[in-house]
């Protein structure tokens, strides 16, 4: 008994175990599938739910893992969540930001666009394609805490 399995909206009938005649069925549903995952994940893409720490009190400190190869990114769309805190006292910032990258002259642009920007953080972009971020003491007393989370959807190079 075959059933029904939908890539990107289509239905594609799949064969189970007993199925005899499965050739095309599978091989239609392979390639729907192959088409789907390669336009959901490109080289230079960072997966979503990457975490890292921010400190406190710091200029330019590397965003770890989050550096574009200039060789393959033409630009990138970042969304992004900073939260900190310190003691009771938080703060957060969630926000997108877009980078591009110039060929003929070697250089990154990046645009910040954000909301709820009491996390005192800012990001830059070095000429290797490294994010970097410079951070401001937050009010409050006790431990410090600071993570940012974050996913990246590149446009490759052609």
């Amino acid at each position: 008994m075959a059933v029904a399995l939908v890539v990107q909206g289509v239905s594609y009938t799949f064969p189970t175990n007993d199925d005899i005649s499965w050739g095309n069925q599978v091989t239609n549903w392979s390639i729907a599938v192959t088409d789907a995952l390669a336009t959901a994940v490109q080289p230079g893409d960072i997966g979503s739910s990457t975490e890292v720490t921010i400190l406190e009190s710091v200029s330019n400190q590397n965003v770890t893992n989050l550096i574009f190869d200039n060789g393959i990114t033409q630009g990138a769309t970042v969304d992004y969540f900073v939260y900190r805190t310190k003691g009771i006292a938080e703060a957060a910032r969630y926000g997108t930001f877009r980078i591009m990258y110039q060929g003929q002259s070697s250089t990154w642009s990046i645009e910040d666009q954000h909301i709820l920007d009491d996390a005192n953080v800012m990001f830059d972009i070095n000429s290797s394609g490294q994010i970097l971020y410079t951070t401001t003491a937050i009010s409050g007393s006790g431990v410090y805490s600071g993570i940012m989370r974050f996913r990246a959807r590149s446009i490759i190079a052609g």
